[in-house]
């Protein structure tokens, strides 16, 4: 299947009441309302302010993010779920941490921790109450950050993306840029009028530098508007090449095609793919997976997401499934973290047929 046959597609379900399909359907939705591809749908407005990353994912992908953000000597805070737990006020710590390290660069406030850290903590505390707890404080953090100027925030896991967009108060984004295959650049409205450029990523979303290389492509995006507009030190007034940046990939499960890499704009102008990455799937070490047993309790491995219930309700209603392969499309993705989903606007699932 090709674009030209999502195009086709695209036409032919212009009439129906209702679409449900993957996120490749989109591409041929727009010229049904006569919407034209054009470069200036992920133009976001200029970024500014501090510059902070909130990690609450224990992924495989998140921990090596983490560890290469660390080597490179940048400021980090540790959240520590033991002493939340023991009553200590974590939120109120790192946020003193970051003012004293705001005007150095990015800062980093993880909880992210190794596989048998992870498991050590959800022993003592429990599973759900631990990744509640940590989810608690980053969004408290990521809502003092920003009451204290920062306006680039990387958050990193899916339930801290979720708990930091609604303490912030956010109801809409403004998609623009992609980071990495999945993973754009967003832009959103804040109470006060100020803009928040925000992304939001799943734990396996990313190579190992995304923290440092999504805000060095926010940071080269300011200089070029800076450029653009006549903020300049030389005497040649023009538009700066972007940075040349490796393509990246999403670490892919079994059974996922490899999302297509695009190269990166250079000299201003987007240069055609010339062919389609493909990684391995890279399979999950079997002491890593969530073990749950049939009443939905955390046995072992990593802890589980809230998928569990949905996945947990398939099982009931057919009890020949062995297996759910669950994909996102990521502006659903995006739509569902901004809250704007009402209970009234969930269809009801019909009576399954055979």
């Amino acid at each position: 299947m090709s674009n030209d046959d999502l195009v086709r597609l695209g036409e032919a379900v212009r009439d129906l009441p209702l679409v449900t399909a993957g996120s490749g359907l989109a591409i041929g939705l727009p010229a049904n309302w006569g919407f034209e591809p054009s470069a200036a749908a992920a133009q976001l407005p200029p970024a500014g302010g501090h510059a902070v990353v909130v990690s609450g994912s224990v992924s495989t992908a998140t921990n090596g993010q983490v560890l290469e953000f660390l080597r490179t000597g940048r400021p980090a805070y540790s959240v520590d779920p033991l002493r939340i737990a023991a009553g200590e006020d974590v939120a109120g710590q790192a946020l003193a941490f970051a003012d004293a390290h705001l005007g150095d660069g990015p800062v980093l406030v993880y909880s992210t921790e190794a596989p048998d850290t992870v498991r050590a903590v959800q022993g003592r505390l429990g599973a759900a109450e631990a990744g509640e707890l940590v989810e608690r404080t980053l969004a408290r953090v990521a809502q003092g950050l920003v009451e204290r100027g920062v306006r680039r925030l990387v958050v990193a896991g899916g339930e801290t993306s979720g708990a930091v967009v609604q303490a912030l108060g956010i109801t809409r984004l403004r998609i623009g840029p992609q980071i990495a295959p999945g993973v754009p650049w967003c832009a959103a409205t804040l109470p006060g009028g100020d803009t928040l450029h925000i992304t939001l990523k799943s734990g396996n979303f990313g190579g190992p530098d995304f923290f440092t290389g999504s805000l060095a492509l926010l940071e080269g995006r300011r200089r070029d508007h800076r450029q653009d507009h006549g903020h300049h030190t030389g005497h040649h007034r023009g538009r700066r090449a972007p940075r040349d940046r490796p393509g990246r990939h999403q670490p892919v499960r079994p059974g996922i095609r490899a999302r297509q890499c695009r190269k990166h704009q250079r000299a201003g102008r987007r240069q055609p793919p010339d062919h389609t990455h493909r990684r391995r799937p890279r399979l999950p070490r079997p002491d890593r997976l969530a073990l749950v047993d049939a009443s939905g309790e955390q046995v072992a491995g990593d802890r589980a997401s809230k998928t569990l219930a949905l996945h947990r309700r398939i099982y009931e209603a057919d009890p020949t499934a062995r297996f759910v392969v669950h994909t996102h499309s990521t502006h659903l993705v995006g739509l569902t973290l901004a809250g704007v989903w009402h209970q009234d606007d969930v269809l009801r699932p019909s009576p399954r047929t055979t």
